[in-house]
């Protein structure tokens, strides 16, 4: 089923809509969009009740049905119990947290007149249309969107790129893109020529990767475009912000939710390294999530701007990555990256390994990963009384400073913190990740 079917309105049902809504007080929504937390509101229409006005605020759902708990109740027997819910990620502290509405429907929710699908999501700008047919319509509204007027070389027929900015990168921009033909939201990543071309460390190689990839882990590349100065990579738009926005939410992650989210991210480095590619930036802001509404979620791998793909039994040698995540034998090539090159020396795939213990640790503690004077991880705050034997040894066995003591993907899955939740594991990624519904 497509993301976005499209459907078609009455025109008495479309203009008595757009009627009702034309009659909103624009000087009362700004008073209101100044309260503590106000994100946006939806305006409520409905020939059963007086109109009235939904706040939404920063990491509260909002939802929408015929049950007692919702937050905003419909009577109409055609309406499910649930039947959306609206709720916001934050990306970063610069930007405007995005805020996405989730069909939980079985009769439908409708984006401006189109189909949005049980279990999908899509993104809300200002003054979108959210309607319940033969219920309520409900009018978005949203103050200081982060938008901007960034200037693009993409003709293309596939796509419209929106000034809706999702996102911002050391050598890129994403904007929100909607397919043409389906109506479907995507992220369109924007890298410009100039800013990278000076760079060792970054070509058009991360869509050459990318394309060669089929993992439900790893980030899916829509299509791509190149103009004069301007690559373009349009990818699935993945709804649940990322790790580092979750775990900012959440202070810690619970262990139970940790160990699917490190035993998805070893399904996917262990795809990576069975094609001989290392990632080289693993890190919280790379893993995003798709949709959190409950401690079972798919993560995804993406930025793959850095990634390498090892050929012939060849070492790495390009100081790369974010400082925080980078293991110490890529840390040591500094200024020694052209010496090593030309003696093979450098590093392997293990350094994707280590950035996965300084995940892990983050996720578990909250806080940056603490190393004795001999180089070994300490686990010396008190929340770590509250972890398994297990969980702080694997830590351990991915923070080992010598490269090849290290676990491999394969070695680290059959460590007793996984191993001894195996058929709960398999099972949970079989139903929730591997039968996924389309994004």
């Amino acid at each position: 089923m497509e993301f976005l079917s499209r459907a078609i309105l009455t025109r008495s049902e479309s203009t008595q809509i757009l009627c009702e809504m034309s009659q909103i007080d624009e000087s009362t929504l700004d008073i209101q969009q100044t309260e503590d937390g106000v994100l946006g509101r939806l305006f409520v229409f409905s020939s059963t009740s007086p109109q009235t006005a939904i706040s939404i605020k920063k990491y509260e759902d909002v939802t929408v049905g015929r049950g007692n708990a919702n937050t905003y109740q419909l009577i109409q027997s055609t309406a499910s119990y649930r039947h959306f819910r609206v709720y916001s990620v934050l990306v970063d502290d610069d930007m405007d947290p995005l805020v996405y509405c989730q069909d939980l429907s079985s009769n439908g929710t409708f984006l401006n007149h189109c189909l949005i699908g049980k279990g999908n999501v899509v993104l809300l700008s200002d003054g979108d249309i959210l309607d319940v047919r033969h219920c309520a319509s409900f009018l978005y509204q949203q103050k200081n969107i982060t938008d901007d007027d960034y200037h693009h070389e993409y003709d293309g027929e596939e796509f419209s790129i929106t000034h809706r900015l999702l996102g911002t990168g050391g050598f890129s921009r994403i904007y929100m893109a909607i397919e043409n033909k389906t109506g479907r939201q995507y992220a369109c990543k924007i890298i410009e020529k100039r800013k990278v071309s000076s760079s060792r460390f970054y070509d058009d190689h991360e869509v050459s990767i990318l394309k060669k990839l089929n993992h439900p882990n790893i980030v899916h590349v829509a299509m791509d475009y190149n103009s004069e100065s301007q690559f373009f990579i349009f990818e699935e738009l993945v709804t649940g912000g990322d790790l580092f926005s979750y775990l900012t939410k959440m202070g810690t992650v619970p262990e139970v939710t940790c160990l699917f989210i490190m035993y998805q991210l070893l399904q996917a480095l262990g795809y990576l390294h069975s094609q001989n590619i290392a990632h080289r930036d693993l890190k919280l802001e790379n893993i995003l999530i798709v949709s959190s509404s409950d401690s079972v979620f798919r993560i995804i791998l993406t930025d793959f701007g850095v990634a390498r793909c090892m050929e012939n039994g060849k070492r790495m040698s390009t100081f790369v990555g974010t400082m925080e995540y980078t293991a110490p034998e890529v840390r040591d090539l500094k200024g020694r990256s052209r010496r090593c090159k030309e003696l093979n020396m450098g590093y392997g795939k293990e350094v994707d390994i280590w950035s996965l213990g300084i995940i892990m640790y983050l996720l578990l503690s909250g806080n940056s990963p603490v190393f004795s004077t001999d180089g070994n991880i300490v686990f010396e705050d008190a929340i770590w009384k509250t972890i398994s034997r297990q969980a702080k040894d694997l830590i351990s066995s991915f923070l080992q400073k010598i490269p090849t003591e290290r676990p491999t993907v394969e070695e680290a899955l059959q460590h007793p913190w996984f191993f001894r939740h195996k058929s709960r594991l398999d099972k949970l990624y079989r139903t929730r990740i591997l039968k996924r519904p389309s994004l």
